[in-house]
């Protein structure tokens, strides 16, 4: 088994590589620690833009009669003396208005970039799902079981501990309630079971899909035959007087089952399986 899937780091990203849908490939979202680095980033800007605002303000009242009047006139109202100015201090010599002004520009863009870049980041990292529950539990499983004999990071467990926590790199295609059923109740009767390197077992998502969507597929003609079929035995079997009652009744329900399914149907982005069905 370790010669498998190996130990330490490798082994673990092996594990995370080892299904070929990808659905494993599973990582902690740090969304605590990339918010507070947004906070901290956030005041640090705040700090730069009072920093500036003190420095406009501080050239934008100085008099003429200072002795520094034209640096400071200049520094706020000429970005080409700014950048002639802007030369490297040296050790000793005080800086002058022009360098110290360019230098907080460039504290500012460095700081502003990374911050807009963060959000920009946890945007996307918002809109990644969080692993199924039968991913996260093959996961967990598979650390706990082999933490003594593979030696996966002595982190892994904790890292790996809470599913709200997690992102993957692979949402499922389907998550409804059928695709769900199917995949809990059926995948050891059905698929085919590529062989295991632990506690994971490996299977096809392809086979879950198009299994459910046979299932989906049998529900549509059922919707469009059954009423065929009723209405045939009620007007053959059924008392003249009741009959039309009865066909008018089973219509009715027909109707509004064949609504609900595909309203489902649509919901679930299955609504073009019920259309062939119907072709």
């Amino acid at each position: 088994m370790a010669a498998e899937i190996g130990a330490g780091f490798p082994g673990l990203a092996r594990l995370l590589d080892s299904d070929k849908d990808k659905f494993l490939m599973v990582f902690n979202r740090f969304d605590r620690l990339a918010v507070q680095n947004l906070v901290y980033l956030q005041s640090e800007l705040y700090q730069l833009q009072t920093e500036l605002d003190a420095m406009d303000n501080e050239d934008l009242r100085c008099s003429p009669y200072e002795s520094d009047f034209v640096s400071k006139e200049l520094a706020i109202k000429s970005w080409k003396n700014l950048r002639e100015k802007d030369v490297k201090a040296i050790e000793g010599v005080p800086e002058t208005i022009e360098q110290r002004r360019m230098k907080l520009i460039r504290e500012i863009r460095a700081t502003l970039k990374e911050y807009r870049e963060a959000m920009l980041q946890q945007v996307q990292i918002n809109n990644l799902d969080n692993p199924s529950d039968k991913t996260h539990f093959a996961l967990t499983e598979e650390i706990e079981t082999h933490k003594a004999t593979l030696g996966f990071p002595d982190d892994a467990q904790a890292v790996y501990a809470n599913i709200d926590e997690l992102l993957s790199l692979r949402s499922p295609v389907f998550q409804d309630s059928l695709t769900c059923w199917v995949d809990t109740h059926l995948e050891e009767r059905l698929f085919k079971h590529e062989p295991s390197k632990g506690v994971v077992s490996y299977y096809q998502h392809a086979q879950l899909s198009n299994t459910a969507n046979s299932i989906y597929v049998g529900i549509a003609l059922a919707c469009m035959l059954l009423p065929v079929f009723a209405l045939y035995a009620v007007g053959k079997y059924a008392s003249e007087s009741y009959a039309g009652w009865i066909e008018l009744g089973l219509i009715s329900a027909c109707i509004v089952f064949s609504l609900i399914f595909l309203s489902k149907a649509a919901n679930l982005g299955r609504s073009e399986i019920f259309a062939s069905a119907a072709g």
